[in-house]
Formats: C-alpha cells, structure tokens, sequence
C-alpha cells in the first residue's frame, strides 16, 4: 500500500521549516518568512555611486568617497541590495560559515527587488552576470560557492545568462582580519580568465558575491576581467558592509 504521506512530508508536518530570522512557521522550500524579509534594510540613496559607501547622514550621494579616491576601482560602480544591520550579516553567517546553500535562493530572491530598481543595472544591455571565484580547496571545504548560488537565480530570474569567466588560482588567507593594503597584496593575481573569455569582449559584465567590504576581491576581479576587453564591468552584491 502506497504510504499516506512520504518521509520528507511528514517531517515537514512534525518538524515545520521555521524562519531563520524570528522563528515563524514556513512552507516548505522557505527559510525566511516574508515580513522579515521586508523588513531588512536596503542600501540607501544617499550611498556613494562609485562603491556603496553608506553614510549616516542623508547626505547627496557623492560620485567618489574618499575610499574610492584611494582604491581607484577597476570596475565602473558597485551597489548592494542591503545595507550592515545584525539580521543580514546573520542570514551571511548562517549561509556561508554554517553552510547552509538553500539560503542562496532565498537571498537572491531577497535582492532581487534592488536589482531591478536600480536603472544603472537594468539599463545595461543584455549583461552576463560573473560570480566571483571560490579557490578548488576552499570550494571543497565549504561545498559551494556562495556567489554562484545567488548568481544563478538571480540570471533565471532576470532572463540573463550566468558565466563562470573567472577562475581563482591561489589560495589566499582569509580577507577579513586584513587590512585594505593588505587585502590588496594577498589578491594580487589571484585570479584568471577562464576559456569563456572570448565571450566578455564588449559586453557588459556584472560581478556577484554576497559581501562587499573594503572592494579588494571585485577590484582584482574586474582588473582581470579588464584583460578581455568588456563594456563596462558593474558590481552588486546582497550586502555593503
């Protein structure tokens, strides 16, 4: 006889998903109930157009910060879906260090929104979205790479096409105890264009992580990327830290 209900189902009726954030019941296929998922804070408008920058005061969103002026960014702007606040950097955590790759769907369905209301992104004609490499071993370790989990749904979704054009080929120390210089110095050639390179020329490319911090990981990205001669090389991550 045909079971009633199959193992998962029942599960799923004994042990409901609960969201990550306040604990709700969910449907199956959630980690995030909905009013949480509003309620997270976007990246306002008075952030700086070239990397991200917040800024506490609703001041007139400069063309550079300070920040900028130092780095001399490779790629053409950089914005995020949300700005630092402890329920993001918990989803983050939760995703990334406690490896937990079905949050990627609900976050790139979270960021979704922003990406579409930012003319700069949706004005680009027909981009490639370009996840930023993990390194084999830190792939092997984690089980994923957090950027081509958010990537890939986000092209579904817009009707773009995802490539993996870039391949990283050292391993490096963790960034997030580094300062910016050093930062720089530990990605130096870290990375490598891929064989769908001959795909990038004059198009336009949109790098995808999850975090951006100081900008040193999508400044190499896009210094390599340069090689290939691309339109305009733009950034949006989920978070600007």
């Amino acid at each position: 006889m045909k079971p009633l209900f199959s193992t998962s189902s029942a599960l799923d009726w004994l042990y409901p998903p609960l969201c990550i954030l306040c604990e709700t019941s969910l449907r199956k296929g959630q980690n995030i109930c909905h009013p949480c998922r509003e309620k997270l804070p976007r990246l306002p408008a008075s952030s700086c157009r070239k990397c991200g920058q917040t800024f506490e005061a609703n001041l007139k969103a400069p063309e550079q910060c300070p920040n900028c002026i130092s780095l001399k960014p490779q790629f053409d702007f950089a914005t995020a879906a949300l700005k630092s606040h402890q329920n993001v950097l918990h989803l983050i955590h939760q995703f990334k260090l406690l490896h937990r790759p079905e949050i990627g769907e609900d976050l790139a369905q979270t960021i979704l929104p922003s990406f579409q209301q930012e003319a700069r992104l949706t004005q680009l004609t027909a981009p490639l979205l370009i996840p930023v490499p993990l390194h084999h071993q830190r792939h092997r370790e984690r089980g994923f790479n957090q950027a081509e989990l958010l990537a890939t749904p986000l092209a579904r979704e817009l009707g773009l096409d995802c490539l993996k054009a870039l391949k990283r080929i050292r391993s490096t120390p963790r960034q997030a105890t580094l300062s910016r210089r050093e930062r720089l110095k530990n990605l130096n050639k870290a990375f490598r264009l891929t064989g769908n390179s001959q795909k990038l020329a004059n198009r336009s490319l949109i790098l995808i992580d999850d975090v951006f911090t100081t900008g040193s990981t999508v400044h190499e990205c896009a210094r390599t990327l340069r090689a290939a001669k691309p339109a305009s090389i733009a950034v949006f991550t989920v978070l600007r830290a």
